[in-house]
């Protein structure tokens, strides 16, 4: 089974039709049955947040973010919750791959959740597509 990150950009147009090009987004949705997906708690909070923009700006409806809100929790993804030394060290893992610190959780979900092990190689799934980056 793969492992991938998911980033809430990319995440948000499973739900924002009016999005240029979803396709890469709607193949990881497709696909996320077959991968194990762990998201830092901040994932839920960043769709949450983009959902709700989504209405101020009238690109969707109160309604269609009740529904796609619902939807989540049916999704294949875990969350994960570190405390307070995790998110002191984030500075450090974001040095390394040369993140910033705001989307460092998403790598620590991924390489130190559940399990805590060493990750083999993973797709860290991020939008535009010219940001996908292969992490080691």
């Amino acid at each position: 089974m793969s492992e991938i990150a998911i980033d809430a950009s990319l995440a948000l147009q499973w739900f924002l039709e009016d999005e240029v090009d979803r396709g890469y987004s709607l193949v990881v949705l497709q696909n996320l049955s077959k991968a194990s997906v762990v998201v830092p708690i901040l994932w839920f909070y960043e769709v949450g947040n983009g959902l709700t923009m989504a209405v101020r700006r009238q690109r969707i409806t109160i309604q269609q973010r009740a529904k796609y809100l619902a939807r989540i929790p049916q999704l294949p993804i875990s969350a994960d919750q570190p405390d307070r030394a995790i998110i002191l060290s984030l500075p450090d893992l974001a040095y390394s791959y040369d993140l910033t610190n705001y989307d460092a959780p998403h790598i620590w979900s991924w390489r130190c959740g559940e399990k805590s092990r060493l990750p083999p190689p993973m797709k860290l799934c991020v939008w535009p597509p010219a940001k996908r980056a292969s992490i080691w």
